[in-house]
């Protein structure tokens, strides 16, 4: 990173910046079939490019931020290879420009799994308290692979232990070019308040109905 005894952020440097080959093979379960698979990066430092069977499918330098590819296209039936190629330097080094080592290469879990074509990508849940009630607002954002027009069902509940607190069922969600997004309301009598004494929790289950 230096150039004549001197840092030049945000510039990577081009005189010294080793770099590390990864390369695996994996075989995906006969149960995966038709199904969209995903490979998921938990780190890399600090930056890297990714081929599955010879084909280039993305790069990522969010060195600390997990990383998604969706390698579905460049699969085969039977032996799957992978390789990464893993920068010392590049220019998002200086976006987590903290005081600590800089240990560079896959320093995190690598994963590739399977879901269904219709799945839950996301949700957000958020409550506020009004006269002694909680006020809670449930978000679930659905996603479709390759279908741009379908039906989802939802079954929601809120569980304190084995008791059954809040629920709704949300049928008939239109997933309109592969996305889709359902809202409910609760209302809860006298809950109880998380704290850093009785850090109490309750169970939120979120199920996409077939």
């Amino acid at each position: 990173l230096y150039k004549n005894g001197t840092l030049k952020p945000p510039f990577a440097p081009t005189t010294y910046n080793p770099v590390g080959s990864y390369v695996t093979t994996f075989t995906l379960p006969e149960s995966w079939k038709d199904m969209p698979i995903t490979l998921r990066f938990e780190g890399i430092e600090s930056c890297g490019y990714v081929w599955v069977n010879g084909d280039m499918v993305g790069f990522s330098k969010s060195t600390f931020d997990p990383v998604e590819f969706d390698i579905t296209p460049y699969l085969v039936s039977g032996v799957n290879r992978l390789a990464v190629e893993v920068y010392r330097w590049c220019d998002g080094s200086w976006l987590e420009d903290q005081d600590f080592w800089r240990l560079s290469g896959i320093f995190r879990s690598v994963t590739v799994y399977a879901k269904p074509s219709i799945s839950i990508r996301d949700y957000y849940f958020r409550t506020h308290l009004s006269q002694g009630k909680a006020l809670p607002t449930l978000t679930v954002d659905l996603e479709s692979y390759s279908i741009p027009s379908a039906l989802a069902s939802l079954q929601l509940s809120l569980r304190d232990g084995d008791a059954v607190v809040a629920s709704s069922h949300i049928k008939d969600i239109q997933i309109y070019n592969e996305k889709a997004s359902a809202e409910t309301k609760w209302e809860i009598d006298l809950p109880r308040l998380w704290s850093a004494e009785d850090p109490y929790r309750y169970t939120l289950v979120i199920e996409l109905m077939d």
